[in-house]
C-alpha cells in the first residue's frame, strides 16, 4: 500500500485542504465590509477608522512574509500552517468579543499575522506537491480562493448583520476551527531533495522574480481598487441602486470562479504562461477604458468581460515563483509576492479616492486603472517565461 506522499491522488487532497486553509483566512478578512454600518453605530468611529479594519490585516504581511520560508525550513510547513490557523481563529474571536474599537482592531491585526503566514505558505505547498506539467491546473484551482471566500462572505455577513454583527465573526471563527482540524488530520509533510533547499539571498537576487512580483502589485492595486470603489462610482455617476451596484461588482468574483481554473489548465496545455499575462493586462486596459465611457445600459456586460480577462492573471502569477526559483525556493518568491501584493491594495484605493475627490470624474478615476493595466502589459512583455 502506497504512503500518502507517494500516492498520485494524495496531491489533490493536499490541494483541497490547502485551499480550505486559505478560504478560512479570506472569509474572516472579507466578512467585515457588510458589518461596517453596525460597527460604526456601536463604536461611534469614523469611516476612516472603519477602513483601517481592512488595511491593518495586510500590514503584517509587509514584514513577515519572506521570513515564512525560514520558519517552514526549521519547523515544517504543517506546524507553521496550524499556528497560522490558530492566529486566524484567535484574531476573529478577539474581534467578535471586543468591547472597544481598539480591541476590535487588535483582533484584526492578529488575523493579519495569521494571513502573513498563510498567503506565502499555502501556494508554496502547491508548488512542492505538483510537477510543472500540472502546476498551472493546480494553481488555477487554488487561485479561486479569494473569489470563493468573497462570494460567500459578503452575503452571509449581510444576512447575519441583522442578528448582530458579532455572529458573523463567530461563524468565521468556526470555519477556522474546521479548517484547522481538517488540515491537522489530512495533511502530511513532504520532504524536499537537498538541491531544493532554500537560499533567500539567491532568490532575492532574481530579477525575473521581481518582475513577477511587480506584475502582481499592479494587478492587486488595479482590481482591488476597482472592487473597492466600483459600488460608489456606479451609484454616484451611473445612477444605480445599492443592490444593482453591489451585484454588478460581485460579477467579477463569480466569473473568476469559472474562468480561473480553466486558464490554469490551458497554460499547462499550451505552455505559454507569458501570453496569458500580457493579453490579460492588455484586455483589462481596454475594458477599463470602455467602462470609463460606457452607458448604464451595457455596464453589466463590461463587468462580465472584466471578470473574464482579469481571471487570466492570478493562476499564472501563482505558478511562476516555482518555475522561476524552483519548488524549494518558491516560498521566498511567494513571500515577495505577498509583500508587493499587499502594497498595492494598501496604497492604490486611497489614491483612487484622492483622484475622485480632486476631479469628481468617473472617467479619470477608471482611466487611471486602465493606465496601471497598460503598465502591466508592457512589463509582461519583458518576462523570460514563455
Amino acid at each position: 500500500m502506497l504512503s500518502p506522499e507517494k500516492s498520485p491522488r494524495y496531491q489533490w487532497v493536499v490541494l483541497i485542504v490547502t485551499l480550505l486553509v486559505f478560504v478560512a483566512y479570506a472569509f474572516s478578512f472579507q466578512i467585515i465590509p457588510p458589518l461596517i454600518p453596525s460597527i460604526l453605530s456601536e463604536f461611534g468611529i469614523s469611516n476612516a477608522e472603519a477602513g483601517l479594519l481592512m488595511s491593518i490585516v495586510l500590514v503584517p504581511g509587509l514584514i513577515l512574509s519572506i521570513l515564512v520560508s525560514l520558519a517552514i525550513g526549521k519547523l515544517g510547513v504543517k506546524r507553521i500552517i496550524l499556528f497560522s490557523l490558530l492566529l486566524v481563529v484567535l484574531g476573529t474571536l478577539v474581534s467578535a468579543s471586543s468591547s472597544s474599537y481598539v480591541l476590535l482592531l487588535l483582533g484584526r491585526f492578529i488575523l493579519g499575522l495569521g494571513g502573513a503566514i498563510i498567503l506565502p505558505a499555502t501556494p508554496t505547498i502547491i508548488a512542492q506537491w505538483f510537477e510543472k506539467k500540472e502546476l498551472g491546473k493546480a494553481m488555477g484551482i487554488f487561485a479561486i480562493n479569494m473569489p470563493l471566500a468573497t462570494v460567500f462572505a459578503l452575503p452571509v455577513a449581510s444576512v447575519l448583520a441583522g442578528t448582530g454583527w458579532r455572529n458573523a465573526l463567530y461563524l468565521s471563527a468556526a470555519l477556522g476551527v474546521f479548517a484547522t482540524l481538517t488540515f491537522a488530520t489530512l495533511f502530511k509533510e513532504r520532504s524536499l531533495d537537498r538541491e531544493e533547499e532554500v537560499s533567500i539571498r539567491k532568490a532575492l537576487r532574481s530579477a525575473e522574480m521581481w518582475k513577477v512580483a511587480i506584475l502582481w502589485l499592479l494587478f492587486q492595486a488595479t482590481m482591488l481598487s476597482f472592487i473597492t470603489w466600483a459600488p460608489a462610482l456606479l451609484e454616484r455617476f451611473r445612477g444605480m441602486t445599492k443592490i444593482e451596484a453591489g451585484f454588478s461588482t460581485s460579477l467579477l468574483s463569480w466569473i473568476a470562479l469559472i474562468i480561473v481554473p480553466t486558464i490554469g489548465s490551458l497554460s499547462d496545455r499550451f505552455r505559454r504562461r507569458k501570453l496569458f499575462i500580457v493579453f490579460g493586462f492588455a484586455f483589462m486596459s481596454l475594458v477599463f477604458a470602455e467602462i470609463s465611457i460606457n452607458s448604464n445600459l451595457n455596464i453589466m456586460f463590461s463587468f462580465v468581460a472584466l471578470g473574464a480577462v482579469s481571471a487570466m492573471i492570478p493562476p499564472i502569477i501563482q505558478t511562476l515563483p516555482a518555475e522561476v526559483l524552483g519548488p524549494g525556493m518558491a516560498g521566498v518568491g511567494f513571500g515577495v509576492l505577498t509583500i508587493l501584493g499587499n502594497i498595492g491594495p494598501i496604497l492604490a484605493p486611497p489614491l483612487i479616492g484622492y483622484v475622485l475627490d480632486s476631479t469628481n470624474s468617473f472617467f479619470i478615476s477608471v482611466a487611471l486603472l486602465a493606465f496601471l493595466s497598460v503598465l502591466g502589459t508592457f512589463l509582461g512583455l519583458f518576462l523570460k517565461s514563455k
